[in-house]
């Protein structure tokens, strides 16, 4: 009987064709299929961050300002848009909700109008731009008149017919103050009771003093008070009664920086849990005493 060679036998079929199962057909991807499922991935790729990049979704539509007294509200939206209407490396939007830098903004903002304070947030597609402008000038009434003095000292001009009913109003404690033009209506006024009219283009109020009731000023707006006028019996006097808006009078040495007579004022309002509704006045002028005084049934 001949010898079969088993070895060589399953050698043969292992070099041949795979073996395949009758009963399950093999389907072959068409080179058609192959391209259409390339390209699907190519669009997929460059598709969703193109969506991230250009969706209108993703930019800004609206753009807020608040806080303004003088300056337009369309000139500080038209120095956004500077930023805003920009494409960066022509390619990416500028008002793109997460590529946007605020910071540019904020630089064109300050190098425009010097903002005392400016923020920005966002409100859903909204820009929301805070500013606070800074005190240029103040109101300074002597001898009847008004005049506005700059932030050297300096009596630049005598006050308009609207600039006074403003600051009346302010006196009154209207409602709705009206504006005047180029007037911020929230600067300081400072009333002298004994003094002449000044000339115009002279100093009359040295820039110590006078930088000492802005930071007053602004001091006092920050803990919520409405700081209506500041009296001195002479343009030389050191020290200034604070007219403040239902809240008693403050005496105040102004040759000194207001620091210390606000720590002490925050001290006596804190010792007296609040309650200084029935004070005439709070006297802040010697050091660590505070002196007060109740108002007269």
């Amino acid at each position: 009987m001949k010898r079969r060679d088993f070895t060589r036998s399953f050698g043969k079929s292992y070099d041949g064709p795979r073996l395949r199962n009758p009963l399950f057909a093999v389907r072959e991807i068409s080179k058609p299929t192959k391209y259409a499922v390339l390209t699907c991935g190519v669009v997929l790729l460059l598709g969703i961050p193109a969506l991230f990049v250009y969706a209108p979704f993703m930019r800004y539509s609206d753009i807020r300002v608040q806080g303004l007294t003088t300056i337009a509200v369309s000139d500080v939206t038209t120095a956004v848009h500077s930023v805003t209407d920009k494409r960066k490396w022509f390619v990416l939007p500028g008002a793109h909700i997460i590529l946007l830098k605020t910071d540019a903004i904020v630089d064109v903002l300050d190098t425009q109008f010097h903002f005392a304070t400016l923020s920005l947030h966002r409100e859903g597609r909204t820009l929301v731009v805070e500013a606070r402008e800074r005190i240029t000038e103040i109101a300074w009434t002597v001898a009847g008149k008004t005049y506005f003095v700059d932030l050297t000292g300096v009596a630049t001009r005598e006050a308009t017919t609207e600039a006074i009913a403003m600051i009346t109003a302010r006196r009154a404690h209207v409602n709705e103050i009206p504006l005047a033009p180029g007037v911020q209506p929230t600067m300081p006024i400072i009333d002298v009771r004994d003094g002449a009219e000044p000339a115009l283009g002279a100093t009359i109020i040295d820039t110590n003093r006078l930088a000492h009731i802005l930071a007053l000023d602004a001091a006092l707006r920050t803990r919520g008070l409405s700081p209506i006028a500041y009296t001195l019996d002479t343009a030389a006097t050191p020290w200034l009664t604070v007219s403040v808006l239902e809240h008693p009078s403050l005496l105040v040495d102004i040759v000194s920086a207001p620091n210390s007579a606000l720590t002490m004022y925050d001290a006596f309002v804190h010792g007296r849990n609040g309650n200084i509704a029935t004070l005439s006045y709070i006297d802040l002028r010697f050091g660590d005493h505070v002196y007060s005084k109740e108002r007269r049934p």
